[in-house]
């Protein structure tokens, strides 16, 4: 998949070192009919940029459906097995539209603004319609420690950035075996298969 990458010019390559992780996690589905969302196709306000991620996953799943959305407008970058919708992350109206006109998706990738609200928002949003058995993936998890984007590089007992929310998802999926009292119910925590913390990204099997 690394050779896909560098292919298309994404930074999914050995530059944040992803690819390893999504051959291990996608090499058996490859050739499967998948629904894929990715949030944040690139190339910031130019119309005709961006989309080297979706081309490469269009590569990847030779049957795959893969569809982006952007706060900027992206439909010169569609082709067949491409569809992008412009849509803000955290819209929560317009993204149940777009999952109604591409189905629920297999593989949600969120390679959006980063911010840490808005990463949170939009998994709350999105998770209830990935189908059973998919994978829901945030990029450049980093940005908890980045002031600038919500984080904190203060401390690490900030409960708002993006790395203790899914600290505490973890924590919430075991505590039937602690004191019911402190579970929070306020997240999401059932239908978790796994949560895995790797160097930069956070992987939720549902």
């Amino acid at each position: 998949m690394d050779d896909l990458a560098n292919l298309y010019g994404t930074d999914k390559n050995y530059k944040h070192d992803y690819t390893k992780y999504y051959d291990m996690l996608f090499s058996k589905i490859r050739h499967k009919k998948i629904i894929l969302l990715e949030i944040g196709i690139g190339g910031y306000e130019k119309s005709n940029l961006g989309g080297a991620s979706l081309r490469m996953w269009k590569k990847y799943f030779k049957r795959g459906l893969i569809n982006g959305i952007d706060i900027y407008d992206k439909k010169k970058i569609e082709e067949k097995r491409i569809r992008t919708f412009r849509v803000n992350q955290t819209d929560q109206a317009n993204l149940e539209i777009v999952i109604t006109k591409i189905g629920s998706p297999d593989i949600i990738i969120d390679d959006g603004s980063h911010h840490n609200g808005d990463v949170i928002k939009t998994f709350m949003i999105l998770f209830p319609h990935l189908t059973s058995n998919g994978f829901y993936i945030i990029e450049d998890v980093h940005t908890s420690y980045r002031d600038s984007y919500g984080g904190d590089s203060k401390t690490l007992e900030n409960k708002k950035t993006t790395m203790n929310f899914f600290k505490k998802i973890a924590d919430n999926s075991n505590l039937e075996f602690f004191k019911k009292e402190l579970l929070d119910k306020s997240i999401i925590k059932t239908s978790i298969d796994f949560i895995w913390f790797t160097k930069g990204m956070i992987i939720i099997k549902k």
